[in-house]
């Protein structure tokens, strides 16, 4: 399990780069500290707040007074995740190995306020928002990696019973199964519904990488997760926080990739690299 201190320094570095990229734009943002750690059996439970809470007991409407971060670590990964819920937003550092080198995938999903921003219709306010940025230490085709995306809607072919390909709609019918594909590659997606009907919209997400010196195509999974949203009988939307995926859940979507992509090879969990 990650050591108390470097839960505490992962935890402080977020908040930090937080509140550098706030101040970067131009607005106004609070300092905040960590006031509490605990330990939990797989977990480290990271308590924060805002600086003028802790001095004056004071809860600032442009950020919650106090949060929680925690700290997951098994054999295959750990992630952290900060809950900053009156934002409508989460984020989750997932970090993972390629050929023994050490990367992280950072998840951003948060609330649309300005639709127009992202390139979307008005109609999108409120519909999620999620971005997923590698850092990786490789160079040039070192750092060539792919996201592959699959979706169970209960608006989808199967009425939400399986998961579907979810490719980027220009490339929808190319035989890839990347939906992004390139150096570090950014996974972006925001998706929503131009009808506000109940509706549950899940995503798995996955970072994979595929060899080139291969004679065959194949796709080898780093890390994966899932997000999404649901729409209720009222019309309010809500989001489904960001939550790393085991192995066993890619394991289950292999036979549908493979019949989906019959020129390609997607190999079970077990030969993550």
């Amino acid at each position: 399990m990650t050591e108390r201190h470097v839960a505490v320094r992962i935890v402080e570095d977020e908040l930090e780069r937080d509140y550098q990229r706030e101040l970067r734009t131009g607005l106004d943002p609070l300092r905040v500290a960590v006031t509490r750690v605990r330990q939990q059996e797989l977990a480290w439970i990271v308590s924060w707040a805002s600086e003028e809470y802790l001095r004056r007991g004071i809860r600032d409407s442009r950020w919650p007074g106090m949060g929680c971060t925690w700290l997951t670590a098994s054999t295959a990964s750990w992630a952290l995740a900060a809950d900053v819920s009156e934002r409508q937003s989460d984020v989750v550092i997932i970090p993972f190995l390629r050929d023994g080198t050490q990367g992280a995938v950072t998840v951003t999903l948060e609330c649309v306020d300005d639709p127009a921003v992202i390139g979307k219709h008005p109609s999108a306010d409120g519909f999620p928002c999620c971005t997923a940025e590698v850092d990786f230490p490789g160079k040039g085709y070192r750092a060539l990696f792919g996201w592959v995306q699959l979706v169970r809607s209960t608006d989808n072919s199967s009425a939400g019973a399986a998961f579907d390909m979810d490719p980027f709609y220009l490339f929808a019918d190319a035989p890839s199964p990347y939906a992004f594909f390139g150096v570090n590659p950014t996974l972006f997606d925001a998706p929503s519904r131009a009808k506000r009907c109940p509706l549950t919209w899940t995503a798995h997400s996955y970072l994979a990488w595929t060899p080139m010196d291969d004679t065959e195509r194949r796709v080898l999974p780093l890390v994966g997760f899932s997000w999404g949203f649901n729409i209720d009988s009222a019309s309010r939307i809500t989001l489904q926080q960001v939550q790393p995926l085991a192995a066993a859940d890619w394991d289950a979507h292999v036979p549908y990739l493979g019949t989906s992509h019959p020129g390609w090879e997607f190999a079970k969990s077990k030969a993550r690299q």
